[in-house]
């Protein structure tokens, strides 16, 4: 030693800690608040010995003091300089770890004076950084001894933090040391054991697997890891970074790479620092650390170059993971597979280098049969049946990917790998409606009949995949595919396009049906599949499908008089099995269409085969009404004869022929530009697009008019009495009416007009009054009908009002005045029933001819809350009659304007401008995303994006019929929402009217617990461009919180 040297370090020593006391540096302050945890030195002094080359190091703590020995190389002066200055060190290789300068300073935090004994040195260190020469003692190796002479730290509470930390300091410690293998730590009554075993994996370059064992008592771990190292370089220094996998053995012993655990997966420079990195493996490099050594600033430009070489490390690991076959699903679980922790640097970094290295040339995604995929050659498969049904070649001529992936990735088991996979990797999952969706016939061709035996039971519970289509759905897809073997293996879908099954299951005796292949309808597994889908042995109803109602399908029918009479036959006795209600059904459909009546034209004699809504029924009362026109066919009396009058006749009826003149199509009435106009703006659009446009006639109605008698106009009378029943209570009068269809954008519309019938009937004489002249409906009442008129029909009223019948004294007094006449008796009853609904008796003439200053189609629609706030009612307590007190102020009451009051414009037009506008709303901004759009008669309807069917119903669409609300909104049929549509031509703050009725029902839904459903729309500034919608809901509530003024109040006692 060379004592000039150290007595002039000592000189440096003594004028820095004069210096520091001049300047009022407080080394503890500094010290104590670097390190979140005071037992961090145990950590420095390892990282001191793996520094000098040791291999073991030992711990011995005894009650007084600590004892650290390793055989690392031993101090020189330069080592004394080091760690007895402040941010000095002798370490200038960044392979190194720490600077002996700040690091070592951690162990102030339990002693006063550390003592150090080192080849041919041997010193105490006081005030932090001055060296006190001791006598040599002549240990070969390296000594510190840190006595628990702290001014602020008993010896008890010195003893325990160290033992705990010995007990504790955790078998990762050594994982990426170089030099060190062995720590061994000893106490008064307790002992431990830490070892690191290396062993280099032979072709495989800086791999290694190291075994770390901690023993501690009578407890022993032991964890495995497949640590991964690549020298870089930085700033042309030599250095390294690495990875460690977790190896662990499964159930089975097969080992694999599994997830480190969270607190495990911390940030490694040598040592753990507190940096979380998200990760489930472990990564070290030399970074720049803060001074405390517990985190690192990632804007340095040294540790952006080591993330980004420790990313390239990971990626270039998974061939090296694939050659030591552990490239399983359990290591692709491991990697970093989750985007939402990419706005972390470190993760983010690796988590692109590993998906460009998925993306590159190499094949690294195990595959179900044990290989490797590039992920543009294969497919996941979302449930095992699959890869058991389709190989390798089947899903190359399907999906045209040559592999499956590993099966245990699952959206069960595996849903973020799963995610990764097909979000990142684009990688297509594949499930059963997908193989049933690309199936072809040369696919069935190419199995054999085992194949679809199990093919068969593995759809015996997917009826999905054989639904029909509906409003809302499509039809499942094996419904239509070839997937059906038959008798000479080919193949056909098990529906045709009607949706009827088309095959049969085999017959004992030879036959010309189309029949399964017999090897698959036996089997039980294959027959049940069949059976769910109603397949069976051919009968009668088969019989008719399959040979005879192909005959008639053809443009030319080559059918024999016997040979139709058999066929005929055979039809009517399927009929009359009422036993297969669903077939039969299905035969009367399929014969709706089809040429089989043999009718007959009496006025020229010939005899065709007709659809049957082509032909009447042969009666007296029908040749009657069409005697005389060319174009009336009628069932060939020959079949009445054949089969029966009553027996043909119902059959007749079911598949469609006529016992009634029909309603015939024709082409629609014309619409002037003009026209088209107003029937666009009375529906609140400035714009449309014609659809269809179909008016009717009566069959025969022209002819009936070139000489109507009193037989023919009773007839004619019936007949139209009957139409009506056939229709329902909604829809009768839509009998009289032409329809055109148009629409502003993908929304129907129609538009009804007097049908061309109707106004033949209107304006033509054809009915015969009681002295038996020819008159038209206009010239006559009912009453002076002659006999033989059905009077007593339950749409006689329709029938009239339609037809545009003379109306009798009381009739035409009622229409002039708006009156009802009632008798006295019933008056009163009236004017209770009115009391009873608060109708309010509105004497004010309406002004059907009022025009809007602009439709509501061309305002924009915008809707919000309504302003409400607490009613301070007046304290009208104490008044007398002498007038002393101060008089009432009745402004209040009549603080708003009235809503009704609009400026002379008729309050019902208002009315119906503000419901327009309300529709509008509904239609173009709240609805307007649904799906599967379909205009009703009261509104529209349609699918949200959650697939709920939304319904809205306008109740004031086509007439005043709505009660208690002008709008329903329903939710998959249940009635949601409650809209009462109020308007007034004013702005600000207005009294609107409410009904009894209206009110009380908001009440009745108050009272259930569904007050929410009821709402008020107020419509503010109708008629105008800044027509806005104000929302109220709930009404009572608000009003029984007195957040809602009403003015005046009604009540019946």
């Amino acid at each position: 030693m060379n004592s000039n040297q150290f007595k002039e370090l000592v000189k440096i020593s003594e004028d820095y800690i004069s210096a520091a006391k001049r300047k009022k540096i407080n080394f503890n302050e500094i010290l104590s608040g670097l390190y979140a945890d005071p037992s961090h030195f145990v950590y420095e002094l390892i990282q001191n010995a793996e520094d000098s080359g040791a291999t073991e190091l030992f711990f011995n703590l005894f009650n007084d003091k600590f004892e650290i020995i390793h055989n690392g190389k031993d101090f020189d002066f330069d080592d004394v300089e080091g760690i007895t200055g402040i941010g000095l060190s002798t370490k200038k290789d960044l392979n190194k770890i720490g600077k002996f300068g700040v690091g070592f300073k951690s162990v102030f935090a339990i002693t006063e004076k550390p003592i150090v004994e080192s080849g041919q040195y041997h010193f105490s260190i006081e005030n932090f950084v001055l060296p006190n020469q001791l006598s040599l003692n002549g240990k070969l190796n390296t000594k510190i001894t840190l006595p628990f002479n702290h001014p602020n730290r008993k010896p008890i509470e010195v003893f325990e933090l160290i033992e705990n930390k010995l007990q504790d300091i955790g078998l990762k410690t050594l994982l990426f040391l170089t030099n060190i293998k062995e720590i061994k730590w000893k106490s008064p009554k307790q002992s431990g054991h830490y070892y690191k075993s290396v062993k280099s994996i032979k072709d495989i370059k800086n791999t290694n697997r190291v075994e770390i064992v901690s023993q501690y008592g009578d407890e022993e771990c032991f964890e495995e890891y497949l640590v991964i190292n690549k020298p870089i370089k930085v700033n042309d220094k030599k250095l390294k970074v690495e990875i460690a996998y977790r190896l662990e053995a499964d159930e089975n012993g097969i080992e694999q790479i599994v997830s480190v655990s969270d607190q495990e997966s911390k940030l490694v420079v040598y040592f753990p620092t507190e940096k979380i990195t998200y990760l489930d493996f472990i990564i070290q490099g030399p970074f720049k650390t803060t001074p405390n050594r517990e985190n690192i600033p990632l804007e340095d430009g040294q540790n952006k170059i080591i993330i980004n070489e420790i990313s390239n490390l990971v990626a270039d690991s998974l061939p090296i993971i694939k050659k030591l076959h552990l490239l399983s699903t359990s290591f692709l679980e491991v990697l970093p597979i989750d985007d939402e922790n990419c706005d972390e640097p470190i993760y983010s970094s690796i988590f692109e280098s590993v998906k460009n290295k998925f993306l590159s040339n190499e094949n690294l995604l195990p595959t179900n049969h044990g290989g490797y995929a590039h992920p543009q050659d294969s497919i996941l498969a979302r449930g095992k049946v699959l890869t058991k049904l389709l190989k390798s070649k089947d899903i190359k001529l399907l999906f045209e990917k040559s592999h499956w992936l590993n099966t245990n990735i699952t959206f069960d088991r595996t849903r973020e790998l799963r995610d990764y996979l097909i979000n990142d990797l684009e990688i297509k999952e594949i499930d059963f409606e997908d193989f049933s969706e690309n199936i072809t016939e040369d696919f069935m061709k190419s199995k054999n009949d085992d194949w679809i035996i199990n093919y068969y039971g593995e759809l015996i519970d997917r009826d999905s995949l054989f639904r029909e289509r509906t409003g809302w759905r499509s039809e499942g897809a094996l419904r239509y595919k070839p997937i059906i073997r038959l008798k000479n293996n080919k193949h056909c879908s098990p529906f045709d396009s009607d949706g009827k099954i088309q095959v049969y299951l085999p017959t004992k005796t030879k036959s010309s049906y189309r029949t399964i292949k017999s090897t698959i309808a036996k089997n039980e597994t294959a027959l049940e599949l069949l059976k769910n889908l109603d397949i069976c042995k051919p009968d009668i109803f088969a019989e008719i499908k399959e040979f005879v109602l192909p005959k008639y399908r053809d443009e030319e029918i080559e059918v024999d008089d016997d040979q139709y009479f058999e066929d005929l036959g055979k039809i009517l006795k399927a009929f009359s099995n009422k036993n297969s209600t669903e077939k039969r059904d299905e035969l009367i459909d399929n014969l709706k269409d089809l040429p089989i009546i043999d009718s007959l034209n009496p006025l020229t004699g010939e005899n065709y085969l007709n659809e049957p809504s082509e032909v009447y029924l042969n009666t007296d009362d029908l040749r009657n009404y069409f005697d005389g026109f060319e174009s009336a066919l009628f069932i060939n009396k020959g079949l009445y004869k054949k089969f029966g009058q009553k027996v043909f006749e119902e059959f007749a009826l079911k598949i469609g022929c006529n016992n009634i003149p029909r309603r015939i199509e024709i082409e629609g009435k014309s619409f002037s530009w003009e026209e088209k106009d107003l029937i666009t703006s009375k529906a609140g659009y400035s714009y449309h697009n014609q659809r269809s446009n179909k008016d009717y006639l009566i069959d025969g109605i022209e002819n009936f008019f070139l000489s109507p008698t009193q037989d023919k106009s009773f007839l004619l009378w019936g007949y139209l009495l009957s139409s009506l029943n056939s229709y329902s209570t909604y829809q009768k009068d839509r009998f009289f009416q032409g329809e055109y269809c148009w629409s502003p954008g993908s929304n129907l519309h129609y538009h009804y007009y007097d049908a061309k019938f109707k106004k033949l009937l209107i304006s033509g004489k054809w009915l015969f009054n009681t002295d038996n002249n020819l008159v038209s409906p206009a010239e006559i009442t009912l009453s002076d009908l002659a006999d033989g008129y059905n009077l007593k029909n339950e749409d006689l009223e329709l029938l009239e009002k339609e037809l545009g019948f003379k109306l009798n004294e009381i009739i035409e007094f009622e229409e002039k005045t708006g009156m009802k006449a009632v008798s006295p008796e019933d008056y009163e009853l009236l004017q209770e029933l009115k009391r009873q609904q608060n109708i309010d008796i509105d004497d004010d003439e309406v002004d059907e001819e009022w025009v809007p200053d602009v439709l509501p189609a061309d305002v924009q629609t915008s809707i919000s809350d309504g302003e409400i706030e607490l009613t301070e009612s007046e304290d009208l307590s104490g008044q007398n009659p002498s007038g002393r007190n101060k008089p009432y102020d009745s402004d209040f009451d009549n603080s708003d304007e009235d809503g009704d009051e609009n400026e002379g414009i008729p309050k019902n037009k208002i009315g119906e401008w503000g419901e327009q506008y309300v529709f509008k709303y509904f239609l173009e901004t709240k609805y307007s995303n649904l799906s599967g759009f379909e205009d009703t008669d009261l509104g529209f309807m349609g699918k949200d994006s959650s697939n709920n069917t939304i319904e809205l119903k306008w109740l004031n669409r086509n007439n005043d019929i709505g009660k208690g609300y002008d709008f329903a909104i329903l939710v998959n049929g249940e009635e949601l929402e409650y809209i009462e549509v109020k308007a007034t031509i004013k702005s600000g703050r207005t009294l609107h009217n409410i009904t009894g009725t209206q009110w009380e029902f908001a009440r009745r839904l108050f009272n259930n617990g569904e007050g929410e459903k009821y709402k008020i729309f107020a419509v503010k500034e109708a008629n105008s461009t800044d027509a806005k919608i104000k929302s109220i809901s709930n009404p009572i509530k608000l009003w029984k919180e007195g957040n809602l003024y009403a003015h005046p109040i009604k009540f019946r006692v």
